[in-house]
C-alpha cells in the first residue's frame, strides 16, 4: 500500500516539478537579467487564465487560437510593466527596495481593477479531455502529460536561445556587467524588455494549466508564482538550467513529504527547503559562488 501512494506521490511530484520548474525559469529570465523583483509577475498568470477563459467559453474560440492568445497576452502584460513602470523608475534612479514596492502595489492595484472588470466570482476552462492514464497502480491525466513535455519543451527552447543566439548573447553581457554592455553598443533596456516579454510568456502556460485543472479569479496564482520563485533560488538566480531543476527538487519535495506528512504541509516543506537553501548555499545549488 505504501508503494503505491509513493508511485501516485512521485507522479504528482513530476508534475508540479515541471509546473514549478516553468516558472522558476520565467524569474529567472526577468530576475537574472533586469534584476528586478518583478511580484507582479502574478498578473501575467490571471492575464493569461482570463484571456483563455474568455475567448472559449464567451465567444466560442478555438482551443489553440485561445491559448496562443493567452501567452501573448501575458507576455504583453510584463512589456507593459517594463516599459510604463519599471523603466521609467530605473531612468529615476529608484533602487531595488523602491522597485519591488512598486511591484507589490501593481500586483494589489492589478488584482483589485481586474476583480471590478471581472468580478471576484471563479471560472473555470477545459483545454483538454481529462483523460486519466494508469501507471502500474498510479494515475496521470492527460494535461499533466501535456504539461510535462510542454513545460521542459519551453525551457530547453529559452536555454538554446539564450545560449546560441544573439539575444542570449546580448543577455548574458547585461547580466555580467550593465555598464561594459551599454559601453560595446548592447541596447540594454530593449533586453530587459525582451526578458520581459519571454518570461511572462513562459508564466502565461503555466497560467493555461492551473486554468484547466481548477477555478480561476483575480487573485489566483499566487502560490504557483511562489513556488516557482523558490525554485529560482534553489537552483541559483540567473540560472536558467538551475532555476529548472530547482523546480523539479521542489516540487518532488512536496509532494514525497506526502509519505510523512499530511498535504497541508507542503507550503511549509517549500519555506523549509528556502531557508536552508538561504543560510547553506545562498548561492543556490547549481550556481558557484561570485
Amino acid at each position: 500500500m505504501r508503494g503505491r501512494l509513493a508511485l501516485q506521490l512521485f507522479l504528482d511530484g513530476i508534475v508540479n516539478g515541471s509546473l514549478f520548474a516553468l516558472v522558476g525559469v520565467s524569474w529567472s529570465v526577468i530576475y537574472g537579467t533586469a534584476r528586478v523583483f518583478h511580484f507582479a509577475h502574478v498578473l501575467s498568470i490571471v492575464v493569461a487564465s482570463y484571456t483563455a477563459v474568455l475567448l472559449v467559453d464567451d465567444l466560442g474560440t478555438p482551443i489553440v487560437f485561445a491559448a496562443a492568445a493567452a501567452i501573448v497576452a501575458a507576455a504583453a502584460s510584463g512589456a507593459a510593466a517594463q516599459a510604463f513602470v519599471y523603466r521609467p523608475m530605473r531612468r529615476a534612479g529608484t533602487g531595488d527596495l523602491g522597485m519591488f514596492l512598486v511591484s507589490m502595489g501593481l500586483y494589489v492595484a492589478g488584482v483589485n481593477v481586474l476583480q471590478i472588470v471581472l468580478g471576484a466570482g471563479n471560472r473555470g476552462l477545459q483545454l483538454i479531455p481529462s483523460e486519466v492514464y494508469l501507471i502500474g497502480s498510479a494515475a496521470i491525466t492527460r494535461l499533466d502529460v501535456g504539461l510535462i513535455a510542454v513545460a521542459w519543451l519551453s525551457i530547453a527552447v529559452v536555454w538554446a536561445a539564450d545560449r546560441f543566439t544573439r539575444w542570449g548573447s546580448s543577455t548574458s553581457a547585461v547580466r555580467t556587467n550593465v555598464e561594459l554592455a551599454r559601453g560595446v553598443g548592447v541596447r540594454v533596456e530593449r533586453v530587459h524588455l525582451l526578458a520581459f516579454v519571454v518570461g511572462s510568456a513562459l508564466v502565461g502556460v503555466a497560467g493555461l494549466y492551473v486554468a484547466s485543472t481548477s477555478a480561476i479569479n483575480p487573485s489566483m496564482g499566487l502560490s504557483v508564482v511562489v513556488s516557482g520563485l523558490i525554485a529560482m533560488f534553489l537552483g541559483g538566480a540567473g540560472s536558467l538550467l538551475g532555476s529548472a531543476a530547482g523546480g523539479l527538487i521542489l516540487g518532488l519535495a512536496q509532494s514525497m513529504g506526502g509519505l510523512w506528512l499530511p498535504g497541508h504541509w507542503q507550503p511549509t516543506i517549500a519555506l523549509v527547503v528556502l531557508l536552508a537553501i538561504l543560510l547553506l548555499r545562498p548561492q543556490g545549488l547549481f550556481r558557484t559562488a561570485s
